[in-house]
Formats: structure tokens, sequence, C-alpha cells
């Protein structure tokens, strides 16, 4: 998921735009897939959304805080 397409709403829900351009919210818990070779290659969930002071996104999975963008959706 790029930045573009990929939008805070609050701490339980995102808005994504998918490949077809379509809109939609997606509610906490939503799967995601690590897209590191050292994390899991399986799906996991991601239990809330978090937004710091400079409008970046991370994810609380598993009850770490992780960078949204070491996942794709």
């Amino acid at each position: 998921m790029s930045e573009a397409s990929l939008h805070y709403i609050d701490p339980f829900s995102i808005l994504i735009i998918d490949e077809r351009g379509i809109l939609k919210r997606l509610f906490c818990p939503f799967k995601v897939v690590p897209i590191l070779a050292d994390m899991s290659s399986k799906d996991m969930l991601v239990e809330m959304v978090y937004k710091n002071f400079d409008n970046q996104l991370f994810y609380l999975i598993e009850g770490q805080v992780c960078s949204h963008t070491d996942f794709t959706i």
C-alpha cells in the first residue's frame, strides 16, 4: 500500500484505495503481511492504528508498535 493510498481515520480504522481505485474503510482487526525478510511471512492482525506528530502511521500488532511501511495489506 503506497503512502498516498492509506489514510488514518481513527485508532480502529483506516481508509485505503485498492488496486482498482475503490475507496474502502478497514476496521481493526485487519490482516497485513510483513514485507521484511526477518519477520514472519504469516498474516498478522492489526489491533490498533497510531499516528504520531509527524503524521507517520504505526500499527499495534501482537502488543508491539510497528511502522506501517513494514507491511502490505
